[in-house]
């Protein structure tokens, strides 16, 4: 697939006289199935970058920077150059009907104009990728990105110069921008340990000039992978056909470290994700009894209960599919240990 530059008017010509190659629309070639488009700034206006999502095969999907007369390497590579789409020993695995020889090797020697994408999803490891489709897309390491939507603003904390990333199987996710905005920073704290709306099947997302409201259409299709976000898995998505309004309200309110004992500690919590029944293992020094909360995202309690021992279980069969926050406390009300949980 290529992306073509026109003008919007005839005059002085349909096509740029800046294109690439004179007299061509052509801007860039080598992309699968560009799904979205949007100009960022994050130097005030000063300069603009076009950020794009696309669509991998059975894996891979991509954000790319769109920059003119560039590779962006399909059908030979899918994602990074890290041959994790390449046939060895004759078994191939193949793009666009063609057998792929090695992704390293192109990258390194056949075109010096090549451009990796700056985000991949679920970049999987050659065995996984081989093997991923045996029940259909929903079993493929994907998102499918539907659009792309440069976040600038202040509004919310933390989400200044980000990109938002609906999709068609779990939700919407937010990528945050290193300062030049050329890359993505997955080293800022806090960083985002959930993305939104899971179990959504969404098609595009706008931002209000406030920047403290989005704008979200729910495609009116099936389906998505649920709310648990369990590849493999498949369900109807909620709100089919509406126009759903998030709007930024408040910072919940979180404890980092419990008085006099300095960080949270870990907990270990299993199967993740979970249903019918959710085992916890704590540190066998932590003081108990310890109070037990499983709340939403939004911090509203669904759970709670007491332990007396490091190793306890929760029943969970009754608790709606979701995203989950599993929250220990001392009896005297300081943080022990946080953790999310995702139940199907």
């Amino acid at each position: 697939v290529k992306l073509l530059r026109l003008n919007t008017e005839p005059s002085p010509g349909l096509i740029p006289a800046d294109n690439p190659c004179a007299g061509s629309p052509v801007y860039s070639f080598g992309h699968r199935n560009p799904q979205g488009l949007d100009f960022g700034s994050v130097d005030g206006g000063a300069s603009y970058i076009l950020y794009s999502s696309e669509h991998g095969d059975q894996s891979d999907d991509e954000v790319n920077i769109i920059l003119p007369h560039i590779n962006y390497g399909w059908p030979k590579i899918a994602g990074l150059c890290d041959d994790n789409y390449t046939s060895t020993s004759g078994d191939s695995m193949y793009l666009a009907g063609k057998a792929v020889v090695s992704e390293h090797g192109f990258c390194d020697t056949t075109h010096t104009t090549l451009q990796e994408p700056i985000f991949s999803f679920y970049n999987w490891g050659r065995s996984a990728n081989k093997t991923s489709g045996a029940l259909g897309n929903m079993s493929w390491p994907t998102i499918a990105p539907s659009a792309i939507r440069f976040y600038g603003h202040s509004a919310i904390p933390g989400w200044n110069y980000s990109l938002l990333i609906p999709s068609l199987k779990n939700g919407l996710w937010r990528l945050k921008l290193k300062p030049d905005g050329l890359s993505i920073d997955s080293t800022v704290s806090p960083t985002d340990t959930l993305h939104y709306l899971p179990g959504y099947r969404l098609r595009n997302v706008t931002v209000a000039p406030s920047g403290d409201t989005l704008f979200l259409a729910v495609d009116n299709s099936c389906c998505t992978l649920g709310a648990a976000g369990v590849i493999g898995n498949s369900a109807p998505s909620p709100a089919t056909g509406y126009i759903l309004r998030m709007v930024y309200l408040t910072t919940l309110a979180l404890q980092e470290h419990a008085k006099g004992r300095g960080a949270v500690q870990p907990a270990k919590v299993y199967p993740n994700p979970a249903h019918g029944v959710l085992n916890v293992e704590t540190e066998s020094t932590l003081a108990r009894p310890l109070r037990v909360e499983l709340c939403t995202i939004t911090g509203l309690p669904v759970l709670t209960r007491e332990a007396d021992s490091n190793k306890f279980s929760l029943n969970i069969g009754a608790i709606h599919p979701g995203v989950y926050i599993l929250r220990l406390f001392s009896m005297s009300g300081e943080l022990m240990s946080i953790e999310k949980v995702n139940i199907y």
